[in-house]
């Protein structure tokens, strides 16, 4: 009888000891950034290709940066990293097909989450960059950034005052009927 009452606190104090040992329930967020700090933390970052793929994308940003006041060269750019990010899952399939040759293991799963995240999403988040420093540029050429407490410099801000008050008003929609016959009016719209 000993024995089993010996037993029996034995495994209530695993069962104790377990149940006090789990941790209080977290937030999504933290456990999403658990596991993803995970994630990075199991890929060998030592691999050459894996450096390549990083600087590659330090590269694109770096570009971003540079091309930052030309608004061709950032729309061309913006198409190529969509073109490239589209090949994401032809990479995929090819990664997963010969890893062997320049992977120490098999990252490429059938969800593409490696591939998601170290190559599509760097592309896409550059694309979006040259979007966001292309469309301030423009923002801040049609002076909204001024309006909004801009920093321009007072002879900057006294010559955009003078151009405004020498030019003419050049903006405006005017809409005008016109008849065209007894059954079909038309409507014009000129621009001034």
């Amino acid at each position: 009888m000993a024995t089993q009452s010996t037993v029996v606190d034995n495994v209530l104090d695993a069962i104790h000891h377990q149940l006090s040992s789990f941790q209080k329930p977290t937030s999504f967020l933290h456990e999403h950034a658990h596991h993803t700090l995970q994630f990075f933390q199991a890929i060998d970052w030592t691999q050459n290709w894996l450096r390549g793929l990083v600087g590659f994308h330090m590269c694109c940003f770096v570009l971003v940066i540079l091309l930052r006041h030309r608004h061709t060269a950032l729309s061309w750019y913006f198409f190529v990293m969509l073109g490239l990010a589209l090949l994401t899952q032809p990479l995929n399939q090819a990664g997963a097909t010969y890893w062997e040759h320049f992977a120490a293991a098999n990252y490429f799963d059938e969800s593409g989450l490696f591939i998601v995240s170290l190559y599509a999403f760097p592309l896409i988040f550059n694309g979006f960059f040259s979007l966001v420093s292309d469309e301030s540029k423009n923002l801040y050429t049609k002076g909204i950034f001024r309006a909004y407490g801009g920093n321009e410099t007072s002879a900057t801000t006294t010559q955009r005052q003078q151009e405004e008050i020498e030019k003419p008003m050049t903006y405006g929609l005017i809409l005008t009927q016109e008849k065209q016959g007894p059954l079909a009016p038309s409507l014009s719209i000129s621009y001034i």
